[in-house]
């Protein structure tokens, strides 16, 4: 599964910088205490591109394990509630995600990001959105919180859209491919801006 080599030339002299959910990275970081990872990640990928994985939810200090936390759709807004506790994690992770967005771009100068699928915090666009005082029925699906607030810090730096993927796309070679020329694209548009 080798790049194009025009691709890979142009790599040569600085490679850019991706952010990754740290359990597609292999990190034990997710609620029970296991790993998604990604082989195909760490195998072919690291030699061209600088990986920076991190997971929200750990970083906002939720232990692992821990217990799950839900998305709730309450009057046209996010609401992040951990299960049993019902506490209330959204500002957390509205301050974490702004926070880090903003040193994700400033100081990494991150060219794209691989979400993990079905996360409250790092869905790209399967996270679901359930109904107040209903753990079980999904009003609708979109990002997760801290997704969602790295799409809006993008948007806003750059006319560019940030290349992003998940890791059921990244199996697909068409879109892992598309995927990476994207990433040389926007670290190309970084290098001249």
């Amino acid at each position: 599964m080798p790049l194009p080599a025009k691709l890979l030339k142009r790599l040569q002299n600085a490679k850019p910088t991706v952010g990754i959910s740290s359990c597609l990275w292999g990190n034990r970081v997710r609620y029970d205490g296991t790993d998604q990872t990604e082989p195909t990640i760490i195998e072919h990928f690291s030699e061209i591109v600088q990986w920076v994985a991190l997971c929200p939810e750990v970083e906002i200090g939720l232990g692992v394990p821990r217990p799950r936390i839900d998305l709730f759709l309450k009057e046209g807004q996010l609401e992040l509630r951990q299960d049993k506790t019902d506490r209330n994690l959204t500002q957390a992770m509205e301050d974490y995600s702004f926070k880090k967005g903003k040193e994700l771009f400033a100081r990494h100068r991150i060219s794209g990001f691989l979400f993990k699928t079905k996360s409250p915090s790092c869905a790209l666009t399967d996270g679901k959105y359930k109904m107040p005082g209903d753990r079980e029925t999904v009003l609708q699906r979109g990002p997760g919180l801290f997704t969602k607030t790295i799409l809006h810090i993008a948007s806003k730096r750059s006319a560019m859209e940030l290349p992003t993927l998940d890791e059921i796309g990244f199996r697909d070679p068409i879109l892992r491919d598309t995927f990476f020329e994207k990433i040389v694209l926007y670290h190309d548009h970084y290098d001249t801006t």
